[in-house]
């Protein structure tokens, strides 16, 4: 809220105490008040710095800054630049991002995010059998998926056969040939959450019942659970070998691996270079092999076993066969599931944000919401409008003009909902179901019409944010009025002070003696890595110098001392500056005597700095394009006084001596 910030960042006054009546006026603008209740909550929300101690006039400061804040929005108010398109374009989309915060059920997310937190806690180890079915399939392809599943479950659970045997000769996972059902372990926030639920709440050696997915219906066996094992961060070399190479193939990316191995065994120091020289992960290459942090399950599973393995940071692994060829592995870094709570609360946050567990405290705050708006469901209307339906609506071609019938389906509040509503809608988003899923217009239509009323539930509860949650109110107030106060100052004072070139340049000449050079040293500075270095830089700048030293070779030109003094092992040995330095703009030349010469100087960077003066410039006024950076920002000063004064005219401020010279005193 880069606009609102603008008046308050400063607003940091150590002042308000609510000793006083919070209904005791401060001060009126154009006759409006403003309350020790008001100045105290915009003191309280914006102050950056509540422990600092300031002055009495610092005090006045601070409160001026307050009332000129409420004059300026209020003379952006009187504009209507609240209804600007692009004004309320924007206002539109911050409100839907904050809303987004209170469309849901805050508690059942508290205890969301907790769950979460609790299971990262533990691993689960399962295996799974699955038939697959898509979530929109039909009638009759539902059928048939959980027929299958019904008969692999009833073969583990009455038949007793076992768990592996049955889920390899049966289910539909590609991945149960080489693992034959069993899917290694997961923690929270791995698998879709149905799946999660299960997983957790399946006891060790116990199958689950079957659940259904977005992949189709499962049922797991869990096998063991244990302490999450925490993140992992390692670095890498890959020899490639194709998962279906030959056997010369493989044996040869075998050896060369050995070969690295042994390499970088003796020499740990090494395995980066290695790794980005030789390594076929060429994009982790770039970064001597690093990854990023992993945990369980993120990897192969060779991969993962070998790197969790490892018990000490740079312990280095030997090579691992996995689909994609050999891996030596180096350890970095591990740490631990964070066991704090508080401290991984935001990071599960955003996580979940993004996840399915979300929409359940959506529907949660649905339901909730329907009873607040006290809704009541036609459902005779709704049950004749739907009987009537065609086959329209199954070939997504109804229009809401066919409609002619128009009444009550559901009311909100005080807002009635009719089948003509519904009829447009329909129209609208009669698409949305999937063809696949339905045999006939009725159903689709009832599938819309919860789908419409979760929506139409939502709209209202969002349209009246403003009246149930006072702090949503407060910050879209706020939002707003830093907003239209942004738009008036840049119309009025930032961008005026940057492109009105006549105004700037006429205050400029009416300030000249102001921006003023100091004496100024027109100098080059050289940097050079080593003494030795220096001394022969000083001779190729010094030419009666060069002679006496370098009496056969040719002076050299700052490029030819760059191409020379940096190598591709060191090129930053070398460089030079040149320009106009005051003092105290750079820590060399002040070192340097106010007259043409040269200058060595042993830099706190390890480093030796030559300075050569060519000429001493005296104090001199600055030129227009020169002091143009401070004119700018003075006129924008100067803008802003004239255009306050006007302002505080048009809307008068009183201040309650009383009230502020107490305020002054806490």
């Amino acid at each position: 809220m880069k606009k609102i910030f603008l008046l308050f960042s400063s607003l940091c006054v150590a002042l308000v105490s609510l000793a006083q009546n919070e209904n005791d006026v401060v001060f009126t603008y154009n006759g409006i008040p403003v309350t020790v209740k008001e100045f105290t909550k915009a003191y309280q929300k914006y102050n950056l710095n509540k422990n600092a101690g300031q002055s009495e006039a610092e005090m006045r400061d601070n409160l001026m800054m307050y009332e000129n804040y409420k004059i300026v929005v209020a003379e952006a108010h009187a504009q209507h630049l609240d209804t600007l398109p692009s004004i309320k374009a924007e206002l539109g989309t911050y409100r839907k991002q904050l809303a987004k915060n209170y469309l849901v059920d805050k508690g059942m997310l508290e205890s969301i995010y907790k769950e979460v937190f609790d299971r990262n806690q533990y691993e689960v180890e399962v295996s799974h059998c699955v038939a697959r079915c898509a979530i929109d399939a039909s009638p009759k392809d539902t059928l048939a998926a959980y027929t299958k599943i019904k008969n692999m479950y009833d073969r583990v659970m009455n038949n007793k056969e076992e768990f592996a045997k049955v889920a390899t000769e049966s289910s539909e996972d590609p991945s149960v040939k080489n693992n034959h059902g069993n899917l290694g372990y997961f923690t929270a926030m791995q698998t879709p959450y149905a799946f999660e639920n299960q997983m957790y709440n399946t006891a060790v050696g116990n199958v689950s019942g079957i659940f259904r997915t977005s992949l189709g219906y499962h049922f797991i066996k869990v096998t063991n659970k244990r302490p999450a094992q925490g993140q992992m961060l390692v670095t890498h070399i890959l020899v490639a070998a194709a998962k279906n190479a030959n056997a010369a193939a493989v044996e040869a990316a075998r050896q060369k691996a050995n070969r690295i191995y042994a390499a970088v065994k003796k020499n740990p120091a090494m395995f980066e270079v290695y790794a980005r020289d030789s390594s076929d992960d060429r994009q982790a290459a770039q970064n001597g092999g690093r990854l990023r942090w992993f945990k369980v399950n993120e990897m192969v599973t060779e991969f993962e076993v070998a790197a969790f393995a490892l018990q000490n940071n740079e312990d280095i692994s030997a090579p691992v066969k996995t689909d994609y060829g050999f891996h030596i592995i180096k350890r970095i870094d591990r740490k631990g599931a964070e066991t704090d709570f508080a401290k991984s609360r935001d990071q599960i946050k955003k996580l979940i944000d993004k996840d399915a567990r979300f929409e359940e405290a959506k529907k949660a705050y649905l339901r909730q919401a329907k009873a607040e708006a006290n809704f009541v469901q036609y459902t005779e209307n709704l049950v004749a409008w739907v009987s009537a339906l065609d086959s329209t609506v199954l070939k997504a071609s109804f229009k809401a003009s066919m409609n002619n019938v128009n009444k009550t389906l559901f009311k909100l509040g005080d807002k009635t909902y009719t089948t003509n509503d519904f009829a447009n809608y329909v129209e609208l988003s009669q698409r949305t179901p999937s063809r696949r899923s339905y045999t006939n217009s009725q159903d689709i239509a009832l599938r819309l019409f919860s789908l419409y009323v979760d929506k139409c539930v939502m709209d209202y509860a969002e349209n009246n944010l403003e009246a149930k949650y006072s702090d949503f109110k407060d910050l879209m107030k706020d939002y707003t009025d830093g907003m239209i106060l942004f738009d008036l100052k840049e119309k009025n004072v930032w961008s005026r002070s940057a492109t009105d070139t006549t105004g700037l340049k006429a205050f400029f000449q009416g300030h000249a003696s102001e921006y003023v050079w100091g004496e100024r040293l027109e100098a080059n500075t050289y940097r050079c890595a080593t003494n030795e270095m220096a001394d022969e830089v000083i001779a190729n700048i010094h030419p009666s110098f060069f002679k006496k030293i370098f009496a056969k070779k040719k002076i050299m030109s700052v490029e030819q001392m760059k191409l020379k003094y940096n190598t591709k092992e060191h090129p930053i040995d070398f460089s030079m500056d040149a320009g106009k330095y005051e003092r105290g703009n750079n820590a060399y030349v002040d070192s340097a005597k106010a007259k043409p010469g040269i200058y060595k100087v042993y830099g706190a960077d390890g480093a030796y700095h030559i300075v050569e003066v060519k000429k001493v410039i005296p104090s001199t006024v600055k030129s227009f394009e020169e002091a143009k950076g401070y004119v700018i920002a003075d006129y924008m000063a100067n803008l802003e006084k004239t255009w306050m004064a006007a302002l505080r005219d048009k809307y008068p401020v009183v201040e309650n001596k009383s009230v502020v010279e107490a305020l002054m005193k806490k």
